[in-house]
């Protein structure tokens, strides 16, 4: 009777450990996704990161477009 409820117990306690587990694998799948850029989001610098040589005021206000 008494290895039944210590079998009993340690399957128990498996279970829980096995789901702590695998929650904690997606959720560190999950917060590696959050920094990553998004679909629409570019990683390239804004134009206003990079301001043009001075005398080319045509590239001095380059709007990105969607194909950044």
């Amino acid at each position: 009777m008494e290895n039944t409820s210590n079998d009993e117990e340690i399957r128990r306690m498996l279970a829980e450990a096995e789901e702590r587990g695998y929650n904690r694998g997606i959720n560190e799948q999950l917060e590696k996704q959050m920094h990553t850029p998004g679909v629409w989001e570019s990683t390239l610098p804004n134009a206003t990161d990079n301001p043009a040589a001075p005398g080319f005021e045509i590239l001095a206000n380059v709007r990105r477009s969607i194909w950044d």
